[in-house]
This record gives structure tokens, C-alpha cells and sequence, in this order.
């Protein structure tokens, strides 16, 4: 270990009065294994990447719960449509009283000619043909529910550009930062050297001056960088729903070719072609 300019030493001693020479070696093996997993899982994560980010943003965003509301809407709404095949069971019960009807009573017993009577009705009906309405039906079920996703992956297309904002926005950031560092450190060595010919009288204080107050410039100026670093960096942690370090290192992505002759593949399309759909159902 160390610290600053001076280095520390670090002794480890353990006590195993059980464990022969053996068994101490595959116990420090072990112990030195998830203690070097550990480190490479820390290294891993020291760099945070984009496509990280993307993914947690979409794991996070409340709408990506609605994807399986949607897939069972449309199993339940699907199911109900296919029972138009199959038989209708209709039973009804008719009573009243009818006058002049003839009545059986028991033996030695007054019999009436207006009783209560009962009269059911059992009818069975079997769609043989209904001229492609539930076939539409279903289409225009299974077309709103491909419209309802879309407009879910319009939702996360947005959250995408904007997470590729903030991403990129602490990317610019960092790198104006070393920017600034690089011209801080020309003004400082000029500064000395202007310094220096000050004492030698080859010039004057005003020129000392005017060094002095663009270096206190460029430290203005890499504050109200850091500030805004600090904010993009809290705005793309609640994104994200993980806590950032205000340290982390972004990854740049690698630049990858565009092929311009494929066709778009915009969301946004989607939702039209659905609704077409909708239409053409309809």
C-alpha cells in the first residue's frame, strides 16, 4: 500500500493450528482467488459505458413493466374472441297461468282448470358463418396491442436520446476539462517565466498581472464545468437508478459505420403501420 510520497508496508499474519501445509495452501489460494475476482469486478465497473447505461435506464422506466399487462390483455381479449365458434347454450323459463288447459289432479281431489304452468325453452346455437367478423375482430385486437407496444417503444426511444445526452454531455465535459488543465499548466510556466523577467527588469507588472487574471478565469471557468459534470452525473444516476460516483470514468463508444441505404426503423413507424391496421380491420 501507499500513501502519498510514503509507502506503507502491510503484514498479514493468520494462525491455523488445524490445517496442515496441505490445506493452508488451498485455504490462501481460495482466499487470494475471490480476493483478485473482487478486483477485477471494481476495475470492471470503474468505467461506466453506454450501452450500461441504456440498459439500466430501460430496466428502471416505469412503462417497461406495461409490456406484460399488454401480452395478457391480448391473450384474455384473443380468448374471449374464439369463443364465437363455439356453441351458445340458451335456457328460458316461461310460467304463467293458463285457463282451459286440462289439469290432473290425485284421485278424490278438486281439480282446477287455471294452474301454474311451466313452460322451458332450451335452444343451442352454432355460428357457421359470420362473414369474417371475428376474423377482423382478432386483427384489430392483435393491431392495438402491437400499437400500445410501439407506443411504449416511443417512450423508450426518448429515454435512449436522452440518456446518449447526458452520457455524451460528461464525455464534452471531461474533455474540456483536460483542455482547460493542459492551458492552465501553459500559464503557469509562462507566468514564471514573465516572473522572472519582472525581477530582471524585462517586464512589467502589468503583464504579471494579465497572467494571473486569465489563470483565475480558467479556474472559474473548470468550476462551473465541475458543477455541471456534478449535475449530469446526478440526473443520469436517477435515470438510472444506481448511485454514481462523482469520480467514475465514462467509456467512449467505439464509432461504428451508418449504413444510409437500410430503411429507417424508427419507432414512430410502428405505431403508423398499426394503425393502418386498426384501419384496414375496422
Amino acid at each position: 500500500l501507499s500513501s502519498g510520497n510514503r509507502p506503507l508496508s502491510l503484514s498479514l499474519c493468520m494462525h491455523y493450528p488445524d490445517i496442515n501445509n496441505k490445506g493452508m495452501k488451498k485455504l490462501l489460494t481460495k482466499k487470494a482467488l475471490l480476493i483478485g475476482l473482487s478486483f477485477m469486478a471494481l476495475t470492471s465497473y470503474a468505467q461506466l459505458s453506454i450501452d450500461h447505461c441504456q440498459q439500466k435506464a430501460r430496466e428502471n422506466f416505469p412503462l417497461i413493466k406495461q409490456y406484460g399487462l399488454i401480452e395478457q390483455t391480448l391473450e384474455y381479449t384473443i380468448s374471449n374472441a374464439n369463443k364465437a365458434y363455439l356453441p351458445q347454450l340458451d335456457v328460458t323459463l316461461i310460467g304463467g297461468v293458463l285457463d282451459g288447459m286440462p289439469s290432473f289432479g290425485a284421485p278424490e281431489t278438486e281439480s282446477s282448470g287455471a294452474d301454474m304452468q311451466m313452460i322451458s325453452l332450451l335452444q343451442v346455437n352454432q355460428v357457421i358463418w359470420d362473414g369474417g367478423a371475428t376474423k377482423a375482430k382478432k386483427k384489430s385486437i392483435e393491431a392495438n396491442s402491437d400499437m400500445a407496444k410501439a407506443n411504449i417503444d416511443v417512450s423508450l426511444y426518448a429515454l435512449q436520446d436522452r440518456v446518449n445526452h447526458l452520457f455524451f454531455g460528461i464525455l464534452l465535459i471531461d474533455e474540456q476539462l483536460k483542455q482547460l488543465d493542459i492551458l492552465k499548466s501553459t500559464l503557469e510556466r509562462k507566468h514564471q517565466r514573465v516572473k522572472t523577467a519582472l525581477e530582471n527588469g524585462t517586464a512589467y507588472q502589468s503583464d504579471l498581472d494579465e497572467i494571473f487574471v486569465e489563470i483565475l478565469l480558467l479556474d472559474q471557468k473548470r468550476k462551473d464545468l465541475s458543477f455541471n459534470r456534478t449535475a449530469y452525473l446526478n440526473v443520469l444516476s436517477g435515470m438510472l437508478g444506481e448511485e454514481l460516483d462523482q469520480d467514475i470514468k465514462l467509456d467512449p463508444p467505439k464509432a461504428i459505420e451508418v449504413d444510409f441505404s437500410k430503411p429507417m426503423q424508427r419507432p414512430e413507424l410502428t405505431v403508423f403501420k398499426s394503425q393502418r391496421e386498426i384501419l384496414s380491420a375496422q
